[in-house]
C-alpha cells in the first residue's frame, strides 16, 4: 500500500455487512465485542469501531492502528495487516456502545482456521512454568512473558517462539500499554497450532495516549523509559566490584520500587533480558529493521481528518461506560458529573504539534530500544558497561522517587506493623 493512501477514510453502511465477528474476553474483566464483517472486493474485512466503554479511548486509537500497522508491515513483518480509517454508518443504532468511526482491516483467518489466545492456551494446556490463572487484563499494566517464552510448548516450537518474540519486541517499539495475554493468539487448523496470529491490536500506543493530559503523558513515558533498563546509580562509597555486583543483582531481581509499582514497568526489562538470552539472532534482525525505519519516521506526518478527530478527551469513556456497561441512566447524578468533566476537558488536537512530538518520541524509543538490547547482548557476552558512566536515560526527566533506602525502611516498618497487628489479633 502506498503511504499517501493510508489515512484515506472509507465509508461503510451497517446494512451491507455479511455478519458479525464475536469475541469474548477470557479473563476476569469481561467484555464482548461484536465487530461487523464486510465483503469488499472479494476480501473479508472487519470493521473495528472506537468503543464508548474502553478505558482511555479517543479517535487517536484508530490513528495509532493505521500508523503502526503501516510501519510494522513495511519494515518488520509483511504479514501484519494494515489498517484503514473508516466510518460504518448505522452501527451505533445496532450497537450503541460503539461509535460509527474506527478502522477497517482484513480478516487474518482463512477458511477452517480459528484463534486461541495465549491465556486460553495455557489454561487448556497446563505448563509447570506458566501460572497465569489469576491474571486480569488491565490496561496500562505491563505483563511478564518470561515463563511463557521458557514454557515447554515454546521451547519445543522454536519457530513459534521466534515469532512471539518478534511481536513482543514490536509491542515495546510502539510502547503498548495494553499488551496482555489475550492480545496474542495462535492459529489452529485441523486441531494443530499452525502459526502465531499476526499483530492485530495496536491502539494502546503510549505515543498516542493522553494528548490532552501532557503531564500524565510525560510521567508515563518516563516510567516506561526506566522500566526498560536497570535502575542503577553508581555509589562512590563502594568499590567498583561491589557496584558491579549491585548492578547485576538489579538486572535480575529489580529494585524495591518494583514492589509498589501497580503497573509493573519492570516487566519490560525482564522480557527484554529473556528475549536476548533465548533468541539473540532474532534480536539482531529486529535491530537492523528498526534502524532502517528511522528515516521514514523522521519525515512521517499523519494526515488528520478534523471531522474524524472532532473534539475529544481521554476522559470521554468514563461517562459513556456508565451508560453502556454499568447500566446507569442518562439522568444519574454520577453520570452527569462525569459527562460534564469530559466535556470540559475536551481538546481540538494541535496536529502540527502532535506530529512533531510523535516523531520525537518514536525516534527516541527506537534509539532507547537499540541501546538497551545492545547493552543486554553485551552483558550476555560478559561485557559489563562502564558503571561510572551508566545512566538509564529518559526523554522527559527521571521519575520522582523517594530514596531507595528510605523506601526499604518504610516497607520493612509496614511489614513489622502488620505482623504485630496480626499476632495481637490471633491472641
Amino acid at each position: 500500500m502506498e503511504k499517501k493512501d493510508i489515512f484515506k477514510i472509507e465509508e461503510l453502511n451497517i446494512k451491507d455487512k455479511k455478519g458479525n465477528l464475536k469475541n469474548e474476553a477470557s479473563s476476569k474483566v469481561s467484555s464482548t465485542k461484536y465487530f461487523p464483517i464486510f465483503d469488499i472486493a472479494g476480501k473479508e474485512r472487519i470493521f473495528k469501531p472506537l468503543s464508548k466503554t474502553k478505558p482511555l479511548s479517543t479517535p487517536l486509537f484508530s490513528y495509532s492502528e493505521v500508523y503502526w500497522s503501516y510501519l510494522i508491515n513495511k519494515y518488520i513483518d509483511e504479514n501484519t495487516p494494515v489498517y484503514n480509517l473508516a466510518y460504518c454508518r448505522g452501527l451505533s443504532n445496532e450497537q450503541p456502545k460503539y461509535y460509527e468511526k474506527g478502522c477497517l482491516v482484513d480478516n487474518i483467518l482463512s477458511e477452517g482456521e480459528e484463534l486461541i489466545n495465549i491465556y486460553e492456551f495455557f489454561e487448556k494446556y497446563k505448563d509447570p512454568l506458566v501460572d497465569i490463572s489469576d491474571y486480569t487484563n488491565y490496561c496500562e499494566v505491563q505483563y511478564d512473558y518470561t515463563a511463557i517464552l521458557n514454557s515447554e510448548f515454546f521451547t519445543k516450537n522454536k519457530e513459534l517462539r521466534k515469532e512471539l518474540i518478534k511481536q513482543i519486541l514490536c509491542s515495546i517499539l510502539r510502547r503498548d500499554a495494553n499488551y496482555h495475554y489475550e492480545n496474542i493468539s495462535l492459529i489452529i487448523r485441523d486441531n494443530t497450532i499452525s502459526r502465531v496470529a499476526p499483530i492485530i491490536d495496536l491502539e494502546f500506543s503510549e505515543m498516542f495516549m493522553y494528548p490532552d493530559l501532557k503531564e500524565r503523558h510525560k510521567v508515563r513515558f518516563s516510567h516506561y523509559d526506566e522500566g526498560m533498563a536497570p535502575l542503577f546509580y553508581y555509589n562512590e562509597d563502594l568499590s567498583y566490584e561491589e557496584n558491579s555486583l549491585i548492578f547485576l543483582t538489579k538486572l535480575v531481581e529489580g529494585t524495591v520500587y518494583d514492589q509498589i509499582d501497580s503497573y509493573h514497568f519492570s516487566n519490560l526489562l525482564k522480557n527484554l533480558s529473556a528475549i536476548v538470552i533465548l533468541e539473540p539472532l532474532v534480536v539482531e534482525d529486529f535491530l537492523n529493521k528498526i534502524e532502517a525505519m528511522k528515516e521514514e519516521v523522521k519525515r512521517f506526518d499523519i494526515q488528520f481528518s478534523t471531522n474524524f478527530l472532532d473534539k475529544f478527551s481521554s476522559k470521554d469513556w468514563e461517562a459513556t461506560r456508565m451508560l453502556y456497561k454499568d447500566g446507569k441512566l442518562p439522568t444519574d447524578k454520577q453520570y452527569l458529573i462525569k459527562k460534564a468533566e469530559a466535556i470540559e476537558s475536551r481538546i481540538i488536537l494541535d496536529e502540527k504539534s502532535f506530529n512533531k512530538s510523535l516523531k520525537k518520541e518514536v525516534l527516541w524509543n527506537i534509539e532507547k530500544l537499540e541501546q538497551v538490547l545492545k547493552l543486554l547482548m553485551d552483558i550476555k557476552k560478559g561485557e559489563i558497561p562502564n558503571l561510572k558512566l551508566y545512566k538509564n536515560e529518559t526523554l522527559y526527566g527521571s521519575v520522582k522517587r523517594i530514596p531507595e533506602e528510605n523506601l526499604e525502611a518504610l516497607i520493612k516498618e509496614m511489614f513489622v506493623s502488620n505482623h504485630d497487628s496480626y499476632v495481637k489479633k490471633k491472641q
